[in-house]
């Protein structure tokens, strides 16, 4: 089942990576979200080999759906979709004290206190609302996190 996944993200990668640039895959692997210019997910869902266009990633009802192996062909109604679709802006947490990135925390098990330790990467792989991004601001401030 895996080997689908990756044969069918790799696909769904290259259509996106033909039509826009700077664009990646994130989350699962099983529904992933098509991250544009590091700063909007696209409002996209994907179930085996089909994909639904929506209005924003809140609503269940597609405006039009199109299976994997025909959205070559309808690339300018997907284009001209696109236009008007409602994008999710998601931000990434940098430290300047560290130079990398905020990319999650972790919760030793067992620990009654939940203490959060930070980790962190390189590069910007996480991507966050801008909600979600300042409660972490809060809660990390002694890293002094900056938008990104």
């Amino acid at each position: 089942m895996s080997s689908d996944y990756t044969n069918r993200n790799n696909a769904y990668l290259n259509f996106w990576k033909k039509h826009l640039d700077n664009v990646r895959l994130i989350g699962s692997k099983e529904k992933p979200l098509v991250l544009w210019r590091n700063k909007y997910i696209l409002p996209i869902k994907i179930y085996n080999f089909k994909v639904s266009f929506v209005h924003s990633l809140d609503e269940r009802e597609a405006i039009f759906a199109l299976s994997l192996s025909k959205m070559n062909r309808d690339v300018e109604k997907i284009l001209s979709w696109l236009e008007n679709a409602n994008t999710r802006e998601v931000y990434g947490l940098y430290s300047e004290h560290r130079k990398l990135f905020y990319q999650g925390y972790i919760v030793q098990i067992g620990d009654q206190n939940k203490n959060k330790t930070p980790y962190w990467i390189e590069e910007n792989y996480n991507t966050f609302t801008l909600d979600v991004a300042t409660d972490i601001q809060n809660l990390f401030k002694d890293e002094n996190l900056i938008l990104k």
